[in-house]
């Protein structure tokens, strides 16, 4: 049995900063960007962000 210790989400990797705001707009504040990671994984795996 496989679980997750997140929710389930969507990895998007822009081509240009182009795509990349067009994107952040259309999330409507959902969206988080990752350089790295590390950090956001972490708060994920708490709960704090999903």
């Amino acid at each position: 049995m496989t679980t997750s210790a997140t929710t389930p989400f969507s990895y998007v990797r822009p081509s240009s900063v182009e795509e990349a705001s067009r994107l952040l707009s259309r999330s409507g504040g959902s969206a988080r960007l990752i350089a790295g990671g590390h950090s956001l994984i972490t708060l994920m795996k708490t709960r704090l962000v999903s």
